[in-house]
Protein backbone atom coordinates (compact mmCIF):
# COMPACT_ATOMS: atom_id res chain seq x y z
CA UNK A 1 0.00 0.00 0.00
CA UNK A 2 1.58 3.01 -0.97
CA UNK A 3 0.15 6.92 -0.27
CA UNK A 4 -0.19 9.54 -2.31
CA UNK A 5 -0.65 13.70 -1.10
CA UNK A 6 -2.13 16.58 -2.77
CA UNK A 7 -2.48 19.91 -1.21
CA UNK A 8 -2.48 17.78 2.18
CA UNK A 9 -5.39 15.72 0.65
CA UNK A 10 -4.66 11.83 1.54
CA UNK A 11 -5.12 8.66 0.39
CA UNK A 12 -4.68 4.90 0.08
CA UNK A 13 -3.60 3.39 -2.97
CA UNK A 14 -3.53 -0.22 -3.66
CA UNK A 15 -2.28 -2.23 -6.87
CA UNK A 16 -4.14 -4.95 -8.04
CA UNK A 17 -3.33 -7.89 -9.74
CA UNK A 18 -3.93 -6.50 -12.65
CA UNK A 19 -1.84 -3.63 -12.20
CA UNK A 20 -4.30 -1.38 -11.77
CA UNK A 21 -4.34 1.67 -8.79
CA UNK A 22 -7.36 1.15 -6.46
CA UNK A 23 -8.18 4.35 -4.58
CA UNK A 24 -9.78 4.11 -1.55
CA UNK A 25 -10.39 7.56 -0.27
CA UNK A 26 -8.72 10.60 -2.87
CA UNK A 27 -9.90 13.59 -4.50
CA UNK A 28 -6.85 14.04 -7.01
CA UNK A 29 -4.80 10.95 -8.40
CA UNK A 30 -1.24 11.38 -8.51
CA UNK A 31 0.59 8.32 -10.71
CA UNK A 32 2.04 5.54 -8.91
CA UNK A 33 5.59 5.18 -9.37
CA UNK A 34 6.26 2.73 -12.84
CA UNK A 35 2.47 4.31 -13.78
CA UNK A 36 2.74 7.02 -16.58
CA UNK A 37 -0.86 7.84 -16.78
CA UNK A 38 -1.59 7.42 -12.97
CA UNK A 39 -4.89 5.89 -14.87
CA UNK A 40 -7.92 3.74 -12.03
CA UNK A 41 -9.64 0.83 -12.90
CA UNK A 42 -12.72 2.40 -11.87
CA UNK A 43 -14.61 -1.49 -11.95
CA UNK A 44 -12.20 -2.51 -8.81
CA UNK A 45 -13.61 -0.07 -6.93
CA UNK A 46 -16.03 -1.39 -4.58
CA UNK A 47 -19.16 0.55 -4.47
CA UNK A 48 -22.54 -0.86 -2.09
CA UNK A 49 -26.00 0.13 -3.68
CA UNK A 50 -28.12 2.33 -1.44
CA UNK A 51 -30.99 0.81 0.65
CA UNK A 52 -33.41 1.65 3.11
CA UNK A 53 -33.71 0.21 6.71
CA UNK A 54 -37.37 0.38 6.48
CA UNK A 55 -37.98 -1.35 3.49
CA UNK A 56 -39.39 -4.91 4.06
CA UNK A 57 -39.10 -4.98 7.93
CA UNK A 58 -41.90 -6.99 8.54
CA UNK A 59 -41.75 -9.10 11.66
CA UNK A 60 -40.50 -12.63 11.72
CA UNK A 61 -43.84 -14.52 13.25
CA UNK A 62 -41.49 -15.54 16.40
CA UNK A 63 -37.80 -14.34 17.49
CA UNK A 64 -36.04 -12.09 15.50
CA UNK A 65 -34.92 -11.50 12.08
CA UNK A 66 -31.00 -10.29 12.10
CA UNK A 67 -29.85 -9.11 8.28
CA UNK A 68 -26.34 -7.85 7.67
CA UNK A 69 -25.98 -4.70 5.59
CA UNK A 70 -22.28 -4.26 5.82
CA UNK A 71 -19.37 -6.26 6.58
CA UNK A 72 -16.50 -4.01 6.45
CA UNK A 73 -12.67 -4.38 8.14
CA UNK A 74 -13.87 -4.64 11.55
CA UNK A 75 -16.97 -3.55 11.71
CA UNK A 76 -20.39 -5.45 11.07
CA UNK A 77 -24.02 -3.17 10.50
CA UNK A 78 -27.08 -5.46 11.33
CA UNK A 79 -30.76 -4.64 10.97
CA UNK A 80 -32.77 -6.46 13.06
CA UNK A 81 -36.42 -6.76 12.91
CA UNK A 82 -38.20 -8.39 16.45
CA UNK A 83 -41.57 -9.77 16.87
CA UNK A 84 -43.26 -9.83 20.10
CA UNK A 85 -42.96 -13.57 20.92
CA UNK A 86 -39.59 -13.62 21.49
CA UNK A 87 -38.23 -15.56 24.18
CA UNK A 88 -35.23 -14.67 26.41
CA UNK A 89 -31.73 -15.24 24.89
CA UNK A 90 -28.81 -14.70 26.52
CA UNK A 91 -25.78 -13.35 24.51
CA UNK A 92 -22.25 -13.14 25.43
CA UNK A 93 -19.81 -11.68 22.19
CA UNK A 94 -16.58 -11.55 21.41
CA UNK A 95 -16.82 -8.03 19.86
CA UNK A 96 -18.70 -4.91 21.55
CA UNK A 97 -21.78 -3.71 20.06
CA UNK A 98 -23.99 -0.81 19.67
CA UNK A 99 -27.45 -0.91 19.24
CA UNK A 100 -30.16 1.84 18.55
CA UNK A 101 -33.71 1.23 18.45
CA UNK A 102 -35.58 2.95 15.80
CA UNK A 103 -39.19 1.66 15.91
CA UNK A 104 -40.70 -0.10 18.80
CA UNK A 105 -39.82 -0.47 22.70
CA UNK A 106 -37.90 -3.03 23.88
CA UNK A 107 -36.75 -4.49 27.38
CA UNK A 108 -33.32 -5.80 27.89
CA UNK A 109 -31.04 -6.90 30.98
CA UNK A 110 -26.92 -6.29 30.35
CA UNK A 111 -25.08 -7.62 33.24
CA UNK A 112 -27.97 -8.22 35.72
CA UNK A 113 -29.33 -4.67 34.99
CA UNK A 114 -32.74 -3.80 33.18
CA UNK A 115 -33.22 -1.22 30.76
CA UNK A 116 -36.19 -0.17 29.08
CA UNK A 117 -36.19 1.38 25.69
CA UNK A 118 -38.15 3.34 23.26
CA UNK A 119 -37.93 4.90 20.01
CA UNK A 120 -34.41 6.27 19.26
CA UNK A 121 -32.91 5.04 22.34
CA UNK A 122 -29.59 3.53 22.01
CA UNK A 123 -27.22 1.28 24.06
CA UNK A 124 -23.61 0.24 24.04
CA UNK A 125 -23.20 -3.85 25.26
CA UNK A 126 -19.24 -4.37 25.40
CA UNK A 127 -17.82 -7.68 24.64
CA UNK A 128 -17.97 -10.11 27.23
CA UNK A 129 -20.94 -8.76 29.05
CA UNK A 130 -23.97 -11.01 29.23
CA UNK A 131 -27.31 -9.26 28.00
CA UNK A 132 -30.43 -10.55 27.06
CA UNK A 133 -33.89 -9.03 25.09
CA UNK A 134 -36.21 -9.75 27.37
CA UNK A 135 -39.38 -8.04 25.40
CA UNK A 136 -39.74 -6.06 22.16
CA UNK A 137 -43.50 -4.72 20.37
CA UNK A 138 -44.31 -6.28 17.12
CA UNK A 139 -42.14 -5.04 14.91
CA UNK A 140 -39.26 -3.48 16.74
CA UNK A 141 -36.53 -2.01 14.50
CA UNK A 142 -32.79 -1.98 15.54
CA UNK A 143 -29.36 -0.88 13.57
CA UNK A 144 -26.54 -2.94 15.57
CA UNK A 145 -23.10 -1.93 14.95
CA UNK A 146 -20.44 -4.48 16.19
CA UNK A 147 -16.88 -3.88 16.32
CA UNK A 148 -14.67 -6.69 16.03
CA UNK A 149 -11.07 -6.43 17.10
CA UNK A 150 -9.95 -7.61 14.07
CA UNK A 151 -10.69 -7.13 10.58
CA UNK A 152 -13.31 -9.67 8.63
CA UNK A 153 -13.62 -10.60 5.30
CA UNK A 154 -15.69 -8.41 3.34
CA UNK A 155 -17.35 -11.05 1.54
CA UNK A 156 -17.74 -13.93 4.34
Amino acid sequence: MGFCSYESLFCSVNICKRNCLILQACLTVIPAEGFSNGAVCISSIPVMKPGNLFAEALPPAEGERFETLLKHRNLVVERIVSSSAIGPVEYVQTQDEWVLLLEGEAVLEVAGERHELKRGDYLFLPAGVSHSVLSTSQGALWLALHLHDKHLHENS
